[in-house]
């Protein structure tokens, strides 16, 4: 089942809102788009860089957009979102940007979430990685769509759209 795509994320609009004119090779920019009809919670694990910006508060009202970004140190950038869907199940999704590779993303799920940022990112590293060049992943889990998408370019943009799955 597809998940309806109307809303986009500008990735060059998300990179300049995050990091401005001050942007560097291997950074990272993350925008989570809510689409879910109500309220989520979000925290976020930085595992690899450091944090350069990220919008305030663990709420992300319905047709917000979430964003945050990480400056890349030595060995690039990551950063793992732990999401909290309104009926408590949770997505694990970790993007990253390795120093001269291919930038990817991994998400993990649980039908209770997850207790906290660290075990998310412990949860989705434990994950294939999904690379730039193989497109949009677009899954379902527990009466949720999110549709994850992730530029080959640096600085790089990871994109994260959540809805109501279609019954």
């Amino acid at each position: 089942m597809a998940t309806n795509t109307n809303f986009t994320i500008n990735v060059n609009d998300l990179i300049s809102s995050v990091f401005g004119s001050n942007r560097d090779r291997n950074d990272l920019a993350v925008g989570i788009q809510n689409e879910c009809g109500e309220t989520i919670k979000l925290d976020f694990y930085v595992d690899h860089g450091s944090l350069r910006d990220a919008d305030d508060g663990n709420k992300v009202a319905q047709g917000e957009l979430w964003e945050a970004g990480v400056h890349a140190k030595g060995a690039g950038s990551n950063i793992t979102m732990n999401i909290t869907m309104p009926n408590g199940s949770g997505w694990a999704i970790m993007a990253a940007t390795p120093v001269n590779k291919e930038n990817y993303f991994k998400i993990a799920t649980s039908e209770s979430g997850y207790s906290s940022s660290k075990a998310a990112y412990t949860a989705a590293d434990k994950t294939s990685k999904h690379y730039s060049s193989d497109g949009i992943y677009d899954g379902t889990h527990n009466g949720y769509n999110a549709v994850v998408s992730m530029t080959g370019d640096s600085p790089a943009a990871c994109t994260i759209v959540l809805e109501k799955a279609s019954s």
